[in-house]
């Protein structure tokens, strides 16, 4: 899209210059919560490799800023926040910290730990800052909770469900140690875990300034529309695709237990601005521990058409998934 296409589509906004310093200013709260990150972990996991990645939830859940992390969280996470939403249902409060990383609740394997700090502004919830991060151990079959031998879910460490893990600011120990007693490092890993509280307490300071001075009504109406200027931009990208149906096949070796190759087939079928990814006829779950949950396997559809279709300046958040619907059986 060239720079005279997308001035007309900030045009459509209300107030696109508004718009443009908001959601800019969003996307350097994410930086400086993954700064924050790599300067109070302790692990080189963190540190050097970068295997965690920082978003920002609106007041309904939905992601509206993720720059700074890997391809794999990229939608996931809010997943993880639509979790916590359905668990503690009028039961959120100013100073909570959240915990997940159960694949089956929007996380993608257990070492992904997934902190959640909602923020409030004049008692109202307004967004949630979240930080998601691969850790070095937690629990399982073996050191690094990467076990070849797996068959279910259990041998590859601790399953955390969407549990509180801050109250008023203060951490709630009996919860942290239930965690950490069930790791082989059991200091690293609270301290890699309070440093994604932090990163999420970084994001929180910053957001209740962009809160105090443009106000809860101009940033509500921002939000809006920045996801809605991401799902034009994803829609006249699939609309310049030709409408019919694409198919496609690939197969992993083995699941690491049998010898059998494993199928995973797809069918994308694009009408007009809107595209339907269709897995049906991949093979069912397999004994080994290739499995995809289903968090990951739409981040991995979303990534492809962000990286394909697009160019990388569209913005990552819910609006930009709005056209693309999947069907993983």
């Amino acid at each position: 899209m060239s720079p005279t296409s997308r001035k007309k589509e900030f045009e459509g906004a209300k107030d696109p210059i508004t718009l443009s310093v908001i959601y800019n200013r969003l996307l350097t709260i994410n930086q400086e919560m993954g700064i924050t990150m790599i300067n109070t972990s302790i692990s080189p996991i963190f540190a050097e490799v970068h295997d965690f990645s920082c978003a920002i939830c609106d007041w309904d859940n939905r992601i509206v800023a993720q720059i700074d992390g890997v391809p794999s969280h990229t939608a996931s996470a809010m997943e993880a926040v639509n979790a916590v939403s359905r668990a503690f249902t009028g039961d959120i409060h100013a100073g909570d910290v959240f915990v997940l990383n159960d694949p089956y609740l929007g996380g993608t394997h257990l070492p992904d730990i997934t902190i959640m700090k909602p923020i409030f502004y004049h008692d109202q919830l307004q967004f949630i800052a979240i930080n998601r991060a691969h850790h070095g151990d937690v629990g399982g079959m073996e050191p690094g909770s990467y076990c070849p031998e797996a068959t279910e879910l259990f041998h590859e460490g601790i399953r955390i469900p969407a549990l509180r893990i801050y109250k008023k600011e203060e951490p709630l120990l009996d919860v942290v140690n239930m965690i950490r007693i069930n790791t082989r490092m059991p200091d690293d890993l609270w301290v890699d875990m309070k440093a994604q509280v932090a990163s999420c307490r970084v994001a929180e300071r910053r957001i209740l300034e962009l809160l105090e001075k443009y106000g809860v009504e101009k940033t509500r109406t921002t939000i809006e529309d920045i996801h809605q200027y991401a799902e034009r931009r994803m829609r006249l990208e699939i609309d310049r695709l030709k409408d019919g149906v694409y198919e496609g096949m690939s197969f992993l070796d083995s699941d690491g237990l049998s010898d059998d190759p494993i199928r995973i087939k797809v069918r994308i079928s694009v009408k007009g601005d809107e595209a339907f990814v269709d897995f049906t006829g991949s093979d069912e779950q397999v004994t080994g521990f290739v499995n995809s949950p289903l968090a990951n396997t739409t981040t991995c559809v979303y990534v492809a058409f962000l990286t394909t279709v697009t160019t990388p300046d569209i913005p990552h958040n819910q609006g930009v998934y709005r056209p693309i619907h999947i069907e993983a059986p």
